[in-house]
């Protein structure tokens, strides 16, 4: 639902590649198969289990298909690229009882629905609108039976910015409204804030290389800046330790529409396979031909 097939059927293709010319390459290429991305951690674990040592890498690239970007057009910027994103947990907990004796409860299904409420307004009244900031709320859950008041409540969601200033201040918030909705509704809330992924920027020199590798793939004018975007990702953690760059390969079906188009981790999320995997392929295998044998 978000492409990693294609990812890994892309560096497979441009291995077998970039082997046959080993040879002609005056440098080494290091295959990084990157596991856990969607929220494990992969590249930090990978890091510490010495993926960017033996041999040493001095720069590093990375690619992500993009569903909004059509199929044959690369999608990259220089500097700020993806967001950080945080997940957080809050465990209302009241006192249960039976639905037909409402007032011998403490309802946290009530407490809760006014948090997620009030949670609303940290990013639309306290965050000026030239920020990037988003915090959802994704999940809600509580029994199931029709006529029993639950004890707890378990809200799930996510906070993305793009400084960490925003970050603090909506952590703060967001510890003071638990605060209140505790005195209003008589409940105890737990809020934990999950460890989550940095901003992605990418390095100016790297930039410029996947660019002008990427022109000689699909030409000049299907090489532009992406959209922004407040998903995240762990390659964050690459380009922190090591000077390089993360690109999109657009993969949106031909029959799709620009106004219908399916977005990645939809169920119905598909991408014009020959094209996106050709392309990906093909700008990797160049990148590394420009890299090492110029050298």
């Amino acid at each position: 639902m978000c492409g990693h097939d294609a990812h890994m059927a892309i560096l497979l293709t441009a291995a077998k590649i970039i082997s046959g010319q080993k040879d002609k390459l005056k440098g080494s290429v290091k295959l990084v198969f990157q596991p856990a991305e969607e929220g494990g951690h992969g590249a930090k674990v990978m890091i510490e289990e010495g993926a960017l040592e033996d041999p040493p890498v001095d720069q590093i690239y990375g690619l992500h298909v993009r569903s909004n970007v059509d199929a044959g057009h690369i999608g990259i910027k220089e500097g700020v690229t993806m967001a950080s994103a945080n997940g957080w947990t809050i465990v209302v907990k009241g006192k249960g009882g039976h639905g037909g004796a409402p007032d011998s409860t403490i309802d946290p299904i009530i407490a809760g629905t006014h948090l997620v409420l009030a949670l609303q307004t940290i990013v639309s009244r306290n965050i000026t609108p030239f920020s990037n900031v988003v915090l959802s709320v994704t999940s809600f859950q509580t029994n199931v039976s029709f006529n029993v008041i639950p004890e707890t409540a378990t809200i799930l969601g996510t906070i993305r910015t793009l400084q960490q200033s925003d970050l603090d201040f909506v952590v703060e918030r967001i510890k003071q409204i638990c605060s209140g909705v505790e005195t209003m509704f008589r409940v105890k809330i737990e809020w934990q804030l999950h460890d989550g992924y940095s901003v992605t920027i990418n390095h100016k020199a790297q930039t410029q290389n996947v660019i002008e590798s990427a022109k000689k793939i699909v030409g000049a004018d299907k090489v532009t800046p992406p959209t922004m975007t407040m998903g995240a990702e762990d390659f964050s953690y690459f380009l922190q330790k090591v000077p390089g760059a993360f690109f999109f390969v657009g993969s949106a079906p031909l029959n799709q529409p620009r106004g219908r188009r399916v977005s990645q981790h939809s169920p119905h999320f598909d991408i014009e396979e020959e094209t996106t995997l050709l392309t990906g392929c093909s700008v990797m295998v160049q990148l590394v031909q420009d890299l090492l044998l110029s050298l």
